[in-house]
């Protein structure tokens, strides 16, 4: 489903193509456009009405009150150890990590060579990891590091 979702939507880009000069921003054109497909095609799956049955398992696979608490107390940590990093690294991890951007686009945009970008990632999660030791459960530490660590 969602290979013919992706195939609908550039097809549908690639129909009206001419007409795309004027958008400000692709990506999020892309990212509404696709929405909107999702929302259509899911739209004509459900058959089923909202029941309690669907409102329990809803229920079942929300986080706890605790784990959102637990997860919350981890991104504080996270914010406070990129926040002791100096203002450089700080600001290439935060592209790398937060915004994706990859080591040369990083690199083009800082006017720096992609293997100092790579330096400083290297030496931004080793200082989390040392961080996370200290300062906050290694466990939840380690997970997110994990998810920062591509």
């Amino acid at each position: 489903m969602a290979q013919d979702i992706v195939q609908d939507v550039f097809l549908k880009i690639w129909t009206k193509r001419k007409e795309l000069g004027g958008i400000g921003s692709f990506g999020n054109f892309l990212f509404i456009m696709t929405r909107n497909r999702i929302i259509t095609v899911m739209r004509k799956k459900l058959t089923l009405p909202v029941t309690d049955n669907l409102q329990e398992l809803v229920e079942e696979n929300s986080p706890s009150a605790e784990q959102r608490l637990s997860l919350k107390q981890a991104e504080s940590i996270l914010e406070k150890g990129i926040s002791l990093m100096p203002p450089q690294r700080q600001l290439v991890f935060r592209l790398s990590r937060k915004d994706e951007l990859s080591y040369s686009e990083i690199a083009g945009q800082l006017g720096i060579s992609p293997s100092t970008v790579k330096g400083h990632i290297v030496l931004a999660l080793n200082f989390l990891r040392d961080y996370f030791r200290t300062h906050g459960d290694t466990l939840i530490g380690l997970i997110l590091l994990a998810i920062f660590n591509k």
